[in-house]
Parts: C-alpha cells; structure tokens; sequence
C-alpha cells in the first residue's frame, strides 16, 4: 500500500464528512493540498490532481469504442467508418482506468465520482459490432460494463441501433454479448442504466425492420422491468421519406414482425405499441447538427451557422481561467479511447428539442497504454 504523506493525510482529516459525500467532492476541496496522492497510479502519470477532479465534475462518457460503419444519414456526431485498429479502447486501458479511480477512492477514503449518476459508454458508435481489444485477445461489451459497474458502483448506459444479420461474422458475437447484458441486468438492475434502442427511417440496411424487431425481441425482459426503452426519431415534415408519417409506418411494420417473433404475446408490453411509440413529442425531432443538417431549409442552416461563429467568437474573447470555470460548471467530460479528455457543453444556437452541443477539448490526457489518435471527435463548429 502507498504511504501518504502526513500533510496530505491531516489535510483530508480536516476536510468534513458533508464535503466528501457531496457531489464532486474534489471540485469542493483544495486539490493543491491534495498533489502527490495520486502519485504511483499509472492512470494518473503526469496528471494533476486539479485536472483529476476537473475530469471527475459531470464525467458523462467513457469511451470504449469510437466509429460507425452503418452511416445514419441523420447522424448528429456525422460519424466516421471506425479506423482500423483503433475502433475500441485498449482492455488493459479499461482496466487501468477502472482500478486507477478505484485505488484513488481507497487512498482518499471517498468516492470521488460521486455525483456521476452513470457513464455513456460511446459517443459515436454502435456498441454491439465489436469486440473490445486487448493486448492478449478480445473482450466483450458485457464484460467492460460490468468491471465499471463492479469496481466504481457507476452503471453504463447502453444505446444500440440492432446488429448484423445471421450469417455475418459479426452477428454471434453481437447476439453473445447482448445475452450477456441481459443476464447481468436481470441479475443485478442497477448494475446498467438503461438499455436504449435507436429506431429510425434513416439507416438504411437490407431487411431492417426485421433486424430491429429481433432487437427489440431480446431486449423484452429488460422492457419489462424497465430498464430498456426506444429511442424514435424523425426529421421534420416535410422531409418524404424520412418524417413523422414515414418513422411511424416503419415502426408499425418492424411491430408487426414482433408480433410474429413473440407470436403475438405482447400484451405484457403496452410501451412498445405503435400508438405508444409514434405519438408525437418534440423530443423525436432531430437537429440541424452534422449530418442532419441535410433534413433542413439552407436558410435554417446558415443562421445556425451564424450562430455557431458568434459561439465561437464568444468563446475567444474569454481568457484561459474563464474558459475552464466554464467548462468545469458548464460541460460534460468525456474520454476518448487514447485517455484524451474532451468536453461537450450547449451552443446558444437555436435548437429543435435539445441543445446543439459543442466539442471543446481540454489540455488533459490520461495516462492510457494506447497513444494512437482514433477519428476525431465531431464538432459543428471549432472552438
């Protein structure tokens, strides 16, 4: 065990019980104090306690895979195929990760995630195409979610748009791991946040509405236990093909194959019906961010564009310490697959149903094994 020195450890004594149990204990406290408790963590080389609790206040995602290959026409992070090599975190990385905080928590003698209701595990990706690398072989989704949940007591949300069809390489593995996910949150519900299913008439594939029937089909116990629910979205009216009207007939036809899988016996699910489903709400509607932006007016999109400069020129005008309290009360944290530490934060552009966020990257690595950059993280516009 890593002896502590004697003024760091009478300055944690001081500190109250109230402090480290609130939320973001460390951004409560004065981290100067506390440099060099971190020491001998290799998650932690080379990084500053300050910039430690920093990444801890509002950690929204911890990357473990980075790129799509199915190419949504509406995808609002305008997501690239995956780069060869670098579509998943490093396990090892994962596990340094995991273990890194854990340790910190042990040495401080508090939690200092706490405040973090549960991690994202992707921010431009399908998480269930892939195995997760590692330096001896491949590991599953389930298994990473698990040593998170296990090791820190945070759950991980899971979003997915389905899988490949039987006969795929990748479908017994998609279709293993999903079993196993299931399982762990039948076991232990709080050990995943939610499972959520993206349905929508932009992704265009071969026997699709079929494909997300059978997703759904798998996803049944965790909708009964309310742990999983749909993601529907469409573009505005007006857009043939791929508004209201045309989402709501896809899904009525992909619930109809469910009914064929389950032989009707759907009576236990009354928010998977189609009038449940497609009834109208704002939240449904995408936004002219990435891709989406071909689902609108050029006129919307140019004072959008107007919008986000003047963003941008606001942000300029702030000095170094502004822009960090910005980001530090203002923004989600997020780690990309190198240890890079990047954060999201809402533009002032006007928006449909959700604020148009922006990607704004930090001087703050974490000290992974892997060095190699992964696509870079979409943003409207450079700040």
């Amino acid at each position: 065990m890593t002896k502590i020195s004697p003024t760091i450890s009478h300055y944690v004594k001081q500190v109250s019980g109230r402090i480290k149990q609130s939320e973001y204990p460390l951004t409560n406290m004065d981290t100067s104090k506390l440099e060099g408790i971190q020491y001998g963590i290799p998650l932690f080389e080379g990084v500053k306690m300050s910039d430690v609790a920093f990444v801890t206040k509002r950690l929204e995602t911890l990357n473990l895979f980075r790129g799509c290959k199915w190419g949504c026409k509406h995808c609002l992070k305008d997501a690239l195929a995956p780069k060869k090599g670098r579509e998943s975190i490093l396990f090892e990385d994962l596990k340094r990760f995991v273990y890194g905080f854990k340790e910190l928590n042990e040495r401080l003698g508090f939690d200092v995630l706490n405040g973090n209701k549960y991690l994202n595990i992707i921010d431009d990706s399908n998480p269930i195409d892939m195995p997760i690398r590692g330096l001896r072989g491949f590991h599953s989704v389930a298994d990473a979610m698990k040593l998170i949940y296990d090791k820190l007591k945070i759950p991980t949300l899971f979003v997915t748009s389905g899988w490949a069809e039987r006969g795929t390489s990748e479908y017994k593995y998609s279709t293993d791991a999903v079993k196993k996910i299931v399982n762990m949150v039948k076991k232990n519900p709080d050990s995943v946040e939610e499972v959520q299913v993206s349905i929508n008439p932009f992704l265009e594939t071969r026997n699709y509405q079929y494909r997300m029937a059978q997703t759904l089909m798998t996803f049944l116990d965790l909708f009964k236990i309310d742990k999983a629910r749909i993601i529907f979205r469409h573009a505005e009216d007006g857009n043939a093909g791929y508004d209201r009207e045309a989402a709501q007939e896809l899904y009525e036809e992909i619930y109809n194959d469910l009914k064929k899988l389950t032989d009707s016996k759907l009576e236990d699910f009354p928010q998977l019906k189609p009038e449940v489903v497609t009834e109208f709400d704002k939240s449904h509607l995408i936004e002219p961010s990435g891709r989406g932006r071909r689902f609108f007016p050029f006129e919307r999109n140019m004072k959008l564009q107007k919008e986000l400069i003047q963003d941008s020129l606001d942000w300029g005008t702030m000095n170094v310490e502004e822009q960090r309290e910005v980001l530090l009360n203002n923004s989600l944290k997020c780690i990309d697959i190198d240890g890079t530490v990047y954060t999201t934060k809402p533009s002032n552009a006007e928006f449909v149903a959700s604020p148009i966020e922006l990607t704004i990257p930090t001087d703050i690595k974490l000290n992974y094994v892997n060095k190699e950059k992964p696509n870079p993280i979409f943003s409207d516009i450079e700040v």
